[in-house]
């Protein structure tokens, strides 16, 4: 969750610009000429929740009200939706520091890193690093008094004074800043004293408070080398979307004061495409609770959640989450910058309301949070003619609050997260959560058409060339292999709620010109590799044949967030085309595992087949009879033969 204001605050704290200037001393500056009507202001921030750092200027504050707009780095009512998606959707591969570390470092580090992580030195991923250095972030905001860091803050006083707001920068320009960072300072920051670390801030803070941007820019004497990887580009970006939004409306700019000064800082930038940069003086300071402004209220939007089956009320229009597009659940996700509180809402949709179904999902998700909680309370609440529970937790670095709902054959979860305890009480946090309203006689129609969606029905791939009975609607994807694989590979893939059952089938078909290893080889590595990945214990295996084909049968079990699971694997090998079937479920529900009519309706059926004709191959000066058009592959060394497949 803090990733993003983790890159944001290293920006600030170790970013340089080169040859600070003496008329760089000021945070607040105006913005006109080259064809302006009206003047743009552009203000560099410090991504911290001390309320030191807002006791901001009357000139500030007067800027703020006079722009039509405001922009920060990122727009920031959808650059965290954005984010979640991107790491929820990546692939999680570790980066083991031994192999990105100086060998010279990893040797000066060697012991105490062993010590602290507890494991040998090969076996510490970046990933761990990031984590903890992520938390001293974290901890960081959660010291200060105010609710969200300044950029948030300056944004929901936009918002609230009914300007538009936007980004200079694109989301995935910052999505993997500390990717870019040297991994060696990852190491050294694990051991730096608390006091130093202190020490440091305090006199950054204070730096910034006399508008210091001299001092602010020789700090790159703590992260070598970040000049050019990090600010340079990105200041260059910043300037033009600077120029060419202040062309359309006035705004109020909104940037890391790092980039600010210097020969490639935004100022510089700015003066040379012609625009007058100006400092601001202010008179005097406003602390926050004194400002006062008129505020325009913003209505909160009706969110309506699988086809209307309840609605929310949140902020702004939240985003899906696109890890789950292929399953049966709907999520929608909002992180609102300007209160640092994330929303969320689930519906994990049931083929029947029975009262058992709905004991067994509470009790699972008590027990799930309740694992790596430090702090977790349950308790039965009401909301209208509702009865569900609510649950909070307090984890390593974050709250949340979670109301669970059933009012049909469905579950509702509404949740929100923050890094501050008293947040989970705030008004806005009361108003989403008391906003949840069941459309029952919605929920009544549509009772019948989710239970036929959610039961068991034949699916047919032409493509792959098989059918399968499985519960609910099977979606198909395409899924990307290593770089050099021999292979492609497509995902067809459900789930049933109910039970925590979760189905799939890869089909993996081998690329033209090459050809596939023996069955052993092939169930072996395929039994090592899948036990690796699952951190699963063998309970048993057996070969078999599958419609006339050699096959393997491997039952498994895990625990993965504290719930015993239970998987079973079923591996076909047709030659050309490798079939595998996969069902998890939770242990508890013997009747999903005796249930293996998903795999012994499995039926292979003709491949697609092509339209048999005379075809050219241009490129090579022949004709041929085929079904399908020929594949190029090598060329011989001395360039005299080509070959071709189909």
């Amino acid at each position: 969750m803090k990733k993003l204001l983790h890159c944001l605050l290293f920006i600030l704290f170790f970013g340089s610009a080169a040859s600070a200037q003496s008329d760089m001393n000021h945070l607040l500056w105006r913005i006109s000429g080259n064809g302006l009507t009206k003047p743009s202001y552009l203000f560099g921030t410090m991504h911290l929740t001390d309320k030191r750092l807002f006791q901001f200027g009357d000139s500030l504050y007067r800027a703020l009200e006079q722009t039509e707009g405001f922009a920060a780095e990122l727009d920031m009512n959808l650059a965290f939706n954005k984010y979640m998606n991107k790491i929820f959707g990546e692939k999680e591969e570790a980066t083991y520091v031994a192999e990105v570390a100086d060998p010279a470092v990893l040797k000066e580090y060697k012991e105490r890193l062993e010590k602290k992580f507890n494991k040998s030195v090969e076996e510490i991923t970046l990933e761990e690093l990031k984590k903890k250095e992520s938390a001293k972030t974290t901890k960081m905001l959660q010291e200060g008094e105010m609710e969200t860091f300044m950029d948030g803050y300056l944004f929901g006083l936009a918002e609230k004074q009914g300007k538009w707001t936007g980004g200079i920068e694109d989301p995935e320009d910052q999505f993997d800043l500390d990717d870019a960072l040297d991994p060696n300072s990852y190491i050294a920051s694990q051991f730096r004293e608390t006091g130093d670390e202190k020490e440091q801030l305090e006199w950054m803070i204070n730096a910034y408070l006399s508008e210091n941007l001299q001092s602010i820019d020789r700090s790159s004497d703590l992260w070598q080398g970040a000049k050019d990887i990090i600010l340079i580009n990105r200041n260059i970006k910043m300037a033009y979307r600077v120029d060419s939004l202040a062309h359309i409306r006035n705004c109020f700019f909104a940037v890391g004061a790092a980039h600010l000064p210097g020969d490639s800082g935004v100022i510089n930038l700015l003066r040379k495409k012609g625009f007058i940069v100006t400092p601001v003086i202010s008179s005097k300071k406003i602390k926050p609770e004194k400002y006062v402004y008129k505020e325009i209220k913003r209505e909160w939007q009706n969110v309506f959640v699988k086809d209307s089956l309840y609605n929310v009320q949140m902020p702004v229009m939240p985003m899906p989450l696109g890890k789950m597009e292929n399953t049966p659940y709907d999520v929608l996700f909002h992180f609102d910058m300007a209160r640092y509180i994330g929303y969320l809402t689930l519906c994990i949709p049931f083929p029947d309301d029975t009262p058992a179904i709905k004991d067994t999902l509470l009790a699972t998700l008590a027990r799930v949070y309740r694992k790596d909680a430090t702090e977790f309370s349950e308790k039965e609440i009401k909301l209208g003619n509702e009865t569900g529970k609510e649950f909070v937790l307090t984890g390593d670095d974050f709250f949340m609050r979670m109301q669970a709902f059933i009012p049909g054959n469905y579950a509702a979860l509404n949740a929100v997260i923050t890094i501050k305890k008293p947040t989970l009480s705030s008004e806005a946090v009361e108003r989403f959560l008391s906003s949840f309203k069941p459309d029952l006689i919605r929920s009544t129609k549509k009772k019948t058409e989710v239970k036929k969606d959610l039961a068991w029905q034949k699916f047919q791939s032409q493509h792959d060339g098989f059918t399968v009975n499985a519960p609910g609607k099977i979606k198909s994807r395409p899924v990307a292999l290593a770089e050099g694989s021999n292979w492609t590979r497509n995902m067809h893939e459900t789930a049933e709620p109910a039970t925590g059952s979760y189905y799939a089938i890869t089909v993996d078909a081998i690329k033209s010109g090459f050809y596939a290893s023996d069955d052993s080889v092939y169930f072996e590595e395929s039994r090592r590799i899948m036990l690796e990945a699952m951190g699963a214990t063998e309970v048993s295996s057996k070969t078999l044949s599958v419609n006339g084909r050699p096959a393997f049968d491997l039952l498994v079990k895990t625990t993965h967030n504290n719930i015993d699971l239970m998987g079973r694997l079923l591996f076909i090998n047709k030659g050309n085309h490798r079939y595998t079937l996969y069902k998890t479920y939770d242990a508890k529900f013997k009747a999903a595992g005796a249930n293996d009519s998903f795999f012994t309706s499995f039926k292979f059926i003709p491949l697609e087949k092509g339209a048999w004709k005379w075809r050219s191959a241009n490129e090579a000066g022949f004709n041929y009879y085929a079904p399908v058009d020929v594949s190029r592959g090598d060329t011989s060394e001395d360039g005299t033969t080509t070959q071709f497949f189909v």
